[in-house]
């Protein structure tokens, strides 16, 4: 599927199911792409909360993205890199908060 192809599709799959679960099909090699340089050097055993972050972003950005401001793919991207960062940054406070509580007791 083009450029232009997924943009139509990603204005589409704004309300319809149906179509959403297309845009995620034509859109595997961009999660692909961004998880697999999230899971290098030791993160593997994430990938599959990576996945779903990324599935979440990706339904997320439908709601502002505008086919006048640019490529769907350069935006989902974007918006799966700070999903997943968000995800590391939680994941890494709950770690850290409970590691402070179990120094107090």
């Amino acid at each position: 599927m083009n450029r232009f192809e997924l943009d139509e599709l990603a204005m589409t799959a704004k309300n319809d199911n149906s179509k959403f679960r297309l845009l995620l099909e034509n859109s595997r090699s961009i999660i692909g792409f961004v998880v697999s340089g999230f899971t290098k050097g030791g993160n593997e055993q994430y990938k599959d909360e990576y996945y779903s972050e990324a599935i979440y972003a990706l339904y997320r950005c439908l709601e502002k993205y505008d086919s006048k401001s640019g490529a769907f793919a350069s935006y989902a991207s974007n918006a799966i890199k700070i999903q997943i960062r968000d995800f590391i940054r939680n994941r890494q406070s709950l770690v850290k908060l409970g590691t402070t509580k179990l120094d107090e007791i």
